[in-house]
């Protein structure tokens, strides 16, 4: 399973820049689909998986080399994401490279896994598909994506 869950403190807001921390060595950056719960679940069906997604999005999560565990994948403002779209076979575009989203199916299957181990609820986010390969987090750059030719997302890095 590729799902990766975040705490809300995580979540950079209102695009905000995201400024690399001094002290944690190299900082990396994955990119994500990630997708919105819409309702409250517990052991979902992979076939009933799709009724709990109301929209996807790209989102980034950065993480610092020098910190071991959790602390290294949910430090404060680690976490970016888009605005939502509706869910759909749509091409991704993350700084000018496109990628084919994963099928329904893949979601599916995660998420009824998911939900065996824990409670969804709405307004969860579900970081379930990897894009590309990680990056480093360079200051003075500029991280941009788009879902079915329209930007969700776009921010600076300091």
């Amino acid at each position: 399973m590729n799902v990766s869950f975040r705490t809300d403190t995580t979540l950079l807001k209102n695009g905000k820049p995201f400024f690399v921390p001094d002290g944690v060595g190299e900082v990396r950056g994955r990119v994500y689909v990630v997708y919105r719960i819409s309702r409250l679940g517990k052991s979902i069906e992979s076939r009933f998986a799709s009724r709990y997604i109301d929209g996807m999005t790209i989102g980034v999560c950065f993480s610092a080399s020098d910190i071991e565990g959790e602390p290294a994948r949910n430090m404060d403002g680690s976490s970016v994401v888009g605005d939502f779209v509706d869910v759909g076979n749509v091409v991704l575009t993350v700084n000018d490279r496109s990628y084919p989203p994963a099928s329904g199916k893949l979601v599916d299957e995660e998420i009824a896994t998911l939900s065996q181990y824990m409670s969804l609820r709405q307004g969860d986010l579900l970081f379930a598909e990897p894009i590309g390969d990680a990056f480093e987090a360079k200051p003075d750059s500029e991280f941009r994506a788009q879902v079915g030719g329209q930007t969700v997302l776009k921010f600076r890095i300091k």
